[in-house]
């Protein structure tokens, strides 16, 4: 138990890094933001590529651990489900997204 929970408090350390680090200097929270890509640059869309799913990685290492403190009784099965629809629903904003950009270049 002490692992998982130097583990996540790990994640969540790199986790507020990187977002303060993208965010420096603007207090605005990151989910007001909207980013025009620029699909003709493969810098930023590799760049945008690495971020997306770097989130969803995030959240399904969040899933994960939900699921083992909900085995060991630490979060009941509601907390669990909200995770695993916050994950479902950041997977699909991306996929639709980079969907519409592989439509756009094709």
């Amino acid at each position: 138990m002490m692992k998982e929970k130097k583990l996540s408090q790990m994640i969540l350390k790199l986790h507020d890094r990187a977002e303060a680090a993208k965010y420096d200097g603007d207090f605005s929270p990151p989910y007001q933001e909207v980013e025009m890509l620029n699909f003709h640059d493969e810098e930023s869309v590799v760049h945008t590529v690495l971020e997306d799913f770097y989130a969803v990685g995030a959240l399904a290492d969040e899933l994960t651990h939900g699921f083992h403190m909900e085995e060991r009784g630490y979060i009941d099965r509601t907390e669990v489900n909200s995770r695993l629809i916050a994950f479902a629903r950041e997977l699909e904003r991306i996929l639709d997204k980079w969907e519409t950009h592989a439509t756009l270049i094709a």
